[in-house]
């Protein structure tokens, strides 16, 4: 299991995350639109996957939550930090569509 923890916001490219490259080839932009609800708590799901991927929580307040993919087993991610990846891959394929 890889744990990430936020000591401080550090800004990363788009290329040099990984979990940004494996989820942008697995969700649509109506997909980050249902994580994104999920993310802030407007849906009642326990967790929350589409294709190979599985959003679940890690701890009691969805502050912690894992993502699970068969490339990667375990990741533990701060909601805080996947709210940002899941903002960058909208905007992502907001351009790739335009």
């Amino acid at each position: 299991m890889v744990v990430i923890k936020l000591k401080k916001m550090i800004k990363k490219t788009k290329e040099k995350d990984p979990l940004f490259e494996i989820l942008i080839k697995e969700f649509t932009l109506d997909e980050i639109k249902e994580v994104e609800k999920y993310l802030n708590n407007d849906i009642d799901n326990y967790d929350i996957g589409f294709g190979d991927v599985l959003i679940e929580p890690f701890d009691e307040g969805k502050k912690l939550l894992s993502v699970k993919h068969n490339s990667i087993s375990d990741i533990v991610i701060s909601n805080t930090i996947l709210k940002n990846i899941m903002y960058d891959l909208k905007q992502e394929l907001i351009k790739k569509k335009n």
